[in-house]
């Protein structure tokens, strides 16, 4: 009764043991095929979510609803792939047409320039900052003798290929550091910042005339000189803003004109005081 009792007990503990690694087996079959890949599919979709990584994709396991669960996922990430690929570039787009508005805007359809607004934007922020500093800077009023003349001897056309040229010339002939606008029609304006001395206006409006010198040859082989008479104005020795500074450098450019065509002057209080006058 003994021998067949302990043959009971353990042929018990075989089954229980047996029971034990089938178990065990079965418990690491499923960790395998259920519990490891939607650990992996919510690790996936934590990543995706928190750093957009939409070009992740989920693996394939022995499952078959888990593999079905997978490619639906995957498409949804191929399809919100798709989707930001297409904002980022309608943003480029819209970051491209903005940029181009804004550069329209500040800049003069003809010769490229800035304009008169991105004039005025320039100085608004330039000369708080120099008088802050304690810099100096000059502006060259630039106008285009007899114009007019070209326009009406040799059309239109012929004008704006000068005032083409002559932009060029002008940025040519500038620094760096210097800012060339068209103020519109044959006025330019060409600001000197910063400023060391007087005699940097000198040099820079020689420069002009020498870059000056060359003639212009139109289409038809007609051989066009370009003269510009130009008036100076200092900050803040001349002015205190953008507008002071402007009219000071016209009324000298408008003094230089009165004497002789193609000349230079330099601001004097009294031009100021004569223009209020007249």
């Amino acid at each position: 009764l003994l021998r067949y009792l302990s043959l009971v007990v353990l042929a018990l503990l075989l089954c229980v043991g047996a029971t034990t690694v089938a178990v065990l087996a079965i418990s690491y079959r499923l960790s395998r095929a259920i519990v490891a890949p939607v650990k992996d599919l919510t690790g996936l979709t934590r990543a995706v979510r928190i750093s957009r990584s939409y070009d992740r994709r989920a693996s394939s396991t022995a499952v078959r609803e888990f593999n079905d669960l997978a490619d639906d996922f995957n498409s949804l990430l191929s399809e919100l792939q798709t989707q930001q690929a297409k904002v980022a570039a309608r943003h480029t787009d819209l970051q491209a047409a903005n940029e181009s508005l804004r550069h329209a805007s500040q800049h003069d359809g003809l010769t490229g320039l800035a304009n008169r607004v991105y004039l005025a934007e320039y100085l608004n922020e330039l000369l708080p900052r120099y008088k802050q500093q304690g810099l100096r800077a000059a502006a060259l009023f630039v106008d285009v003798d007899k114009f007019k003349s070209v326009n009406d001897l040799h059309g239109h056309e012929a004008g704006d290929v000068l005032l083409i040229e002559l932009a060029r010339r002008l940025l040519a002939s500038v620094r760096a550091s210097d800012f060339v606008a068209r103020l519109g029609g044959d006025e330019f304006i060409v600001i000197l910042s910063p400023l060391g001395d007087a005699q940097e206006i000198d040099s820079c409006v020689q420069r002009i005339h020498e870059a000056l010198q060359p003639a212009l040859t139109l289409k038809d082989g007609t051989l066009l000189s370009i003269s510009v008479t130009i008036g100076a104005a200092l900050y803040p020795e001349h002015a205190q803003n953008l507008d002071e500074l402007i009219r000071s450098a016209d009324a000298a450019m408008y003094s230089a004109k009165t004497r002789r065509r193609g000349s230079f002057a330099a601001f004097q209080r009294n031009l100021h005081e004569d223009n209020l006058s007249s």
